[in-house]
């Protein structure tokens, strides 16, 4: 269903396995008619929690994609809007410029399946050089 949900409403980006869809920003999800949420799968009550969980401030993609990684374990996601991720992504792949949102994801194409792992390796590497976590 998120699938589907990236499909209708995430922004498009291109990849050598062809067109891909980020996901979606709360804007967009919470520009969608209920009916439209609910005819990619969800239930009224989740096109409704979706709505609600949209209103409170604070909410985006990362906040999503984060929670369905950690809370839900996609370990096929790593949030791409989390900046520190990306820098350390980039330094990771010794990449010169700077990566956006599908940068990001364009990157990590061979890893896909493995993403969220390589997010948290990322993360803890940088919490063991700041000194924030034991070795």
């Amino acid at each position: 269903m998120l699938g589907r949900l990236s499909e209708k409403a995430g922004a498009p980006f291109e990849t050598a396995l062809g067109t891909r869809y980020s996901f979606p920003s709360a804007e967009r999800v919470r520009s969608l008619p209920i009916r439209s949420i609910r005819s990619l799968g969800f239930s009224a009550n989740k096109a409704s929690a979706i709505q609600r969980l949209l209103e409170l401030r604070g909410v985006e993609r990362w906040t999503a994609e984060y929670v369905l990684l950690r809370g839900l374990g996609r370990i096929d996601l790593f949030p791409g809007d989390d900046i520190g991720a990306r820098n350390s992504l980039r330094r990771w792949l010794n990449v010169n410029t700077p990566l956006d949102y599908a940068g990001v994801h364009r990157a990590l194409m061979k890893w896909r399946r493995y993403a969220g792992l390589l997010y948290f390796h990322l993360l803890l590497h940088g919490l063991e050089k700041s000194g924030r976590a034991a070795a």
